[in-house]
C-alpha cells in the first residue's frame, strides 16, 4: 500500500491486492478528531463575523457586553478541547454544552415572548444575545448527528408537556408550627397548590 499527499487535505491510497488495483481519496477532515472539528468550528473566522455582524446596530456600551459574553462561550469552548482528552467524553461533554446553550436560547426566547405580550416592547441585549447563541448553536450542529439534536429538542421541550398534562393540585408535605397559649404545636399537613 502506498500513501501519497495530494494536497493538505486530500490523501490518496494505491492498494493493491493480487490483480486488484484500487486507488482510494481520503478527505483529512473524514479523519479528523472531535477535539480538531471543535476548534475548527468554533475558531472559524466566519462564526465570529456572522457575530460581529448580528451585533452591528446595537451601541458600542451594549455590543461589547454582549460580545465579550459571546468571547467567554468560545473561550469555555476551547477550554473544553484541552482538557477533556477522552473522544467520547468529550463529545458527551459537547452534547451537555449544547443543551446548557440551547436551555439558554429558550429562555431568554420566553422572556421575550412574554416581554413582548405584556409591553410590546423587545429588550436588545435579549434579542441580540439570543441571535448570538444561536451562531454557537449552528455551528455545533455541524458536529453533532441530527439524530442527537432532535433528541436534545424533544428532551428539551418535554418537560413542558409532562407539566402540562399533569393534574391540576399538586399536594406538598408541610410541617406547620403554631404557638397557642404559649404552648408550641406542630404537625404535618398537605399543602394544595392549584394551577390556574
Amino acid at each position: 500500500m502506498k500513501l501519497l499527499q495530494l494536497q493538505n487535505s486530500i490523501f490518496h491510497h494505491d492498494v493493491i491486492l493480487g490483480k486488484l488495483h484500487l486507488k482510494i481519496k481520503i478527505n483529512e477532515e473524514s479523519i479528523m478528531s472531535i477535539s480538531e472539528e471543535i476548534q475548527q468550528i468554533i475558531n472559524n473566522g466566519s462564526l465570529n463575523n456572522k457575530i460581529t455582524e448580528t451585533l452591528s446596530p446595537l451601541e458600542e456600551t451594549l455590543r461589547s457586553e454582549i460580545y465579550a459574553e459571546m468571547q467567554q462561550i468560545h473561550s469555555e469552548f476551547m477550554s473544553l478541547t484541552e482538557d477533556v482528552l477522552d473522544e467520547s467524553e468529550l463529545r458527551r461533554a459537547l452534547v451537555l454544552r449544547y443543551i446548557e446553550l440551547k436551555s439558554r436560547w429558550i429562555m431568554y426566547n420566553t422572556r421575550l415572548q412574554f416581554r413582548l405580550l405584556l409591553t410590546g416592547d423587545s429588550d436588545d441585549q435579549l434579542v441580540y444575545t439570543a441571535s448570538a447563541i444561536s451562531l454557537f448553536l449552528e455551528a455545533m450542529e455541524q458536529i453533532l448527528t441530527q439524530r442527537d439534536v432532535e433528541s436534545i429538542n424533544q428532551f428539551l421541550v418535554e418537560p413542558v408537556s409532562r407539566f402540562r398534562e399533569e393534574p391540576s393540585v399538586v399536594e406538598m408535605p408541610v410541617t406547620i408550627k403554631v404557638k397557642h397559649n404559649s404552648t408550641e404545636l406542630s404537625g404535618i399537613s398537605i399543602l394544595e397548590l392549584r394551577r390556574r
